[in-house]
């Protein structure tokens, strides 16, 4: 989401004093106060501490002044100053509630804190103008409250979030971005046990993102939750030739488990092993060892 937060950030700050830029009694400031003003403006991406000082100041002498609010609340939020990055984003809703930037922002500095009710609720509220705004934002809306649910170990309605975030995919690089909901909707899909509409989902997620790792392993949960535990080793160690970032020793757990589920003891005892090696710890790892010769 960060080139997507990134851009509103853009948008924002440039296109929103672009009739005023040049006539500071627009804006009702001073020579100078107009120079802290775009100076702070300016350092906000790259110089965020500076930025933070400059619009200070600024809103001290002009406390009204809603432009100031944008930069200075992206820039406490790059210097991880969350609570009042925090209340910088809720003044800018009372100047213009319907700004995007702001309700992605502190739905982010909810989440920095696991209070994911609050990041729900907050991206729920900015649905309300759904209608104004493109089908591109309103599904990045609801791609952040599936990432929320799923969090919250809500999958039921994860999904749901999710697939109204896939029902705004229009086009072929816009299916690109897409193929990540599927992946996440088959995921929440396998929590719940509905296995073949999970696997629906991670075959069209392989088909929009082929060269994707992680595919190899859901496939392999998914295929291991429906009990076809050779098609699940095969996909599995396929995906141990070329590991990616999902945990080796899961991966070698699960493929323990299928072995151990075809009666193949010396390979699913071999695979345990590696799994503990690796450091994975489970209870049911602890009871199928108990059958492991050392």
């Amino acid at each position: 989401m960060r080139l997507f937060i990134n851009k509103y950030f853009i948008i924002f700050l440039i296109t929103l004093p672009l009739s005023c830029t040049g006539q500071n009694n627009q804006y009702g400031l001073t020579d100078g106060q107009y120079q802290l003003y775009m100076e702070g403006r300016r350092k906000a991406r790259r110089e965020p501490k500076e930025a933070v000082v400059l619009l200070d100041s600024l809103l001290k002498m002009k406390p009204d002044f809603c432009h100031a609010l944008a930069p200075l609340g992206w820039s406490l939020y790059t210097i991880k100053n969350f609570n009042e990055a925090k209340r910088t984003y809720k003044k800018i809703l009372i100047c213009d509630p319907v700004i995007p930037i702001s309700y992605l922002q502190l739905s982010r500095i909810y989440r920095e804190y696991n209070e994911f009710d609050s990041a729900e609720f907050i991206l729920l509220k900015w649905l309300n103008y759904e209608d104004e705004f493109p089908l591109g934002d309103v599904k990045t809306f609801y791609t952040n409250l599936g990432e929320i649910t799923r969090a919250k170990n809500q999958h039921h309605k994860s999904i749901e979030y999710l697939t109204e975030a896939i029902a705004r995919c229009t086009d072929d690089e816009d299916y690109k971005y897409c193929g990540d909901l599927f992946y996440l909707r088959a995921d929440s899909y396998a929590i719940i046990d509905e296995t073949e509409k999970a696997w629906e989902d991670v075959l069209t997620h392989e088909q929009l993102k082929p060269e994707d790792g992680k595919t190899l392993v859901l496939k392999g949960e998914i295929l291991q939750k429906m009990e076809k535990f050779s098609e699940s080793t095969a996909i599995l160690e396929e995906y141990l030739e070329n590991p990616t970032n999902l945990g080796e020793n899961w991966v070698h757990f699960m493929i323990g488990y299928n072995y151990n589920r075809l009666k193949e003891f010396e390979k699913s005892c071999f695979h345990l092993n590696e799994a503990v090696r690796l450091g994975y710890e489970h209870e049911l790892l602890d009871v199928m060892l108990k059958g492991c010769s050392n």
